[in-house]
């Protein structure tokens, strides 16, 4: 059968018990065993074997449940065992699960049943392992033996007794339905008198509701005027606030356009001051210049007086030309030492007149060409060298005097 339970047990009228969903059921011969593959029946009903995978079982499996099945009807209640399986720790260390026997697991139940039960040896042995587990002939013969000794009686009287606690169990139940059909009716009442209580109590309560909107309105209201205060001393504060930034502001304005005026103040003495240094600078260079002038006549006027007293001194009253007096053209030029001329200090101080040294003596009377080209070389040199002294000095001057600034120029 391989699903054998006292659900799939039927009694008949007469008394006659019926096995029924045969569902599961297989026909056994000696050459044919059955490989655990999917776990059959309820499992409170079934041995140890059919629950491990790949395990061989036979018909003994529902012998163990018919014991299951006597056990359940002396007790008058279904089988709950404790679990099948513990860990027990292995040689190696490995952590294996194995199987509780099934006494051990129905301790609670067979001591209910009671040591002195007729019934509890076969159970008991129903219960073992597949091997020591007694077959279906055992079984009847045990059965015929134990209903000639009279025990078999008694075990129906306690099965009677058992029945006699069903039905007490029953009424029980049935008294117990009738308290649960009362209490609805009372829950019935109950609810009818809640809404009557609720028609009563509408008008009182719409009355309480529209008071409580006054009260929230009311306090709403008061929120938003103490908000509004709180805005408005607020607001005055950051006023406060403001106008003093804007004072600050001001003052602030006011001390850059102070800084503005001294800077334009001081741009203006700055150009004033660059303007008035060109101006002396200028007349510092025309004052040279005509120095330079009077220096040069009067080195032009020693040079002629020294060639007349040259000339009066010759032995031949004819003057040479330049054609016939080779050595004309390589006398040189009498050389100026400018060297001695003072800088002045300031730009109020007037240059100082150089003092001239002719270092050349004119041994022979120059020609009148000799004598142009040596004015024209002697007072070319003079010039140049005066105006690169001048123009050095004015440069050193213009350097150390302070520098002028842009109009848009503006200090950082």
């Amino acid at each position: 059968h391989r699903n054998l339970s006292a659900n799939n047990v039927m009694l008949t009228s007469t008394g006659t018990c019926k096995i029924c969903d045969v569902g599961l059921a297989k026909v056994f011969t000696q050459a044919r065993r059955m490989t655990t593959t999917v776990k059959p029946g309820a499992e409170p009903y079934m041995p140890g074997e059919v629950l491990i995978a790949h395990t061989e079982y036979d018909e003994r499996l529902d012998n163990f449940s018919f014991g299951v099945l006597i056990m359940e009807m002396c007790l008058a209640h279904e089988p709950h065992p404790s679990p099948r399986f513990t860990q027990e720790e292995h040689v190696n260390g490995r952590r294996m699960m194995a199987l509780i026997p099934e006494t051990n697991r129905r301790r609670e139940e067979l001591n209910e049943l009671g040591a002195t039960h007729p019934l509890r040896p076969l159970i008991e042995r129903l219960l073992q392992a597949q091997a020591d587990r007694p077959t279906i002939g055992e079984i009847h013969s045990e059965l015929i033996a134990l209903q000639a000794s009279g025990a078999y009686e008694s075990s129906v009287s306690t099965l009677h007794g058992a029945e006699a606690v069903s039905t007490r169990l029953g009424k029980e139940l049935q008294s117990v339905k009738e308290a649960v059909d009362e209490m609805r009716q009372r829950q019935t009442q109950s609810e009818e008198h809640l809404r009557f209580l609720e028609q009563r109590l509408g008008q009182t309560m719409d009355q309480k509701l529209q008071q409580s909107r006054q009260n929230l309105t009311t306090l709403f209201n008061q929120s938003i005027e103490q908000s509004t205060t709180r805005s408005v001393e607020s607001f005055g504060q950051l006023q406060h606030t403001v106008s003093s930034l804007t004072a600050a502001q001001q003052q602030v304005q006011q001390n850059l356009g102070g800084i503005t005026t001294s800077q334009q103040q001081l741009h203006q003495h700055m150009t004033a001051s660059i303007h008035t240094l060109q101006q002396e600078m200028a007349q510092l260079r025309q004052d040279s210049e005509q120095k330079i002038d009077s220096m040069t006549a009067q080195l032009l006027s020693a040079i002629r007086s020294q060639s007349s007293t040259a000339q009066s001194s010759a032995m031949s009253p004819t003057p040479i030309s330049q054609e016939q007096d080779p050595q004309a053209q390589s006398v040189p030029p009498p050389q100026v030492d400018f060297s001695q001329v003072n800088q002045p200090t300031s730009a109020q101080q007037p240059l100082t007149k150089p003092s001239v040294s002719i270092t050349s003596s004119l041994t022979q009377p120059p020609s009148a060409a000799a004598k142009s080209s040596w004015r024209a070389d002697s007072r070319a040199r003079a010039y140049a060298s005066t105006l690169a002294k001048m123009s050095s000095w004015a440069n050193s001057r213009q350097s150390t005097a302070p520098k002028s600034s842009s109009a848009d120029s503006r200090p950082s």
